[in-house]
């Protein structure tokens, strides 16, 4: 399948020490299918600088590749633990997630859809809070 241009929106919820954060961010990007996996790749704006992320998601499992001004590496697996790497200008903290929820809905058609995470990460061993992200995009029209 070729790449399909979309719009994505971005909304993350953090809660950490019983204090939740909500953001909604907004995005460009490509929406495809390989093989067994779904792909959704976008850029999005920070404060750190652009960053560009790939997501990859097969059954029961996920991947999250960011670069640019955030560079991580981070794999889920619904249920179980996972590790990976965050790289800060400090260098690079060991990171660890728990995923308790991992979906997502296609519409048949691929013009648009969901991407849905829960997990609780650990950051050198530390808790850094739960985390939810839901992704959703649609196919951009002409």
């Amino acid at each position: 399948m070729d790449p399909k241009p979309v719009t994505v929106t971005i909304s993350t919820s953090i809660v950490q020490s019983g204090v939740k954060d909500e953001y909604t961010t907004g995005a460009n990007g490509f929406f495809y299918k390989k093989g067994s996996g779904v792909y959704l790749q976008y850029e999005e704006m920070s404060e750190e600088g652009s960053i560009r992320t790939i997501l990859k998601m097969d059954s029961g499992e996920a991947l999250l590749l960011r670069s640019g001004g955030v560079k991580m590496r981070m794999p889920f697996k619904l249920g179980e633990e996972t590790r990976g790497s965050y790289h800060t200008q400090f260098g690079t903290l060991p990171v660890a997630a728990v995923t308790d929820r991992l979906a997502q809905a296609i519409r048949e058609n691929g013009r648009g859809g969901m991407f849905m995470l829960k997990y609780d990460l650990q950051v050198a061993g530390a808790p850094a809070g739960t985390y939810s992200l839901a992704i959703t995009f649609e196919e951009e029209m002409e």
